[in-house]
């Protein structure tokens, strides 16, 4: 990471700030640097993504238990058991479809066992 400080010192956000004080800010931004494919599309967050809107307005693709469970989500956390109550779905089902959920980038894990919609 100390490798891009020159870089990111000549950036607005930055300018003026030394190195250690860099480091800090970094890591509160919770800074990660990720390598890309030649070719591969990258998305700023801020940037609408259409095709997660179109997934989260009719996920057709998913099993029954993870439709059921995506419907009594919100962008409000649940905990896994509450989803549970508000779901006719065994306790193994609610596990399963939360995976699918995650993985379709419906939905993501906050905190130890709390789920929430993805917001585009």
């Amino acid at each position: 990471m100390k490798k891009y400080y020159d870089l990111l010192a000549q950036t607005r956000l930055f300018q003026g700030i030394e190195e250690q004080e860099i480091g800090a800010m970094l890591e509160c931004l919770q800074f990660s640097c990720e390598k890309f494919e030649k070719g591969e599309t990258v998305y700023r967050m801020e940037e609408q993504i259409q095709e997660q809107k179109e997934r989260q307005k009719e996920p057709t693709r998913l099993s029954d238990e993870a439709k059921k469970v995506f419907l009594v989500l919100s962008d409000r956390p649940r905990e896994a058991e509450e989803i549970m109550q508000l779901v006719s779905v065994a306790p193994n089902g609610i596990f399963s479809a939360l995976t699918e959920l995650e993985l379709a980038g419906l939905i993501f894990k906050r905190g130890s066992g709390y789920y929430k919609k993805c917001i585009w």
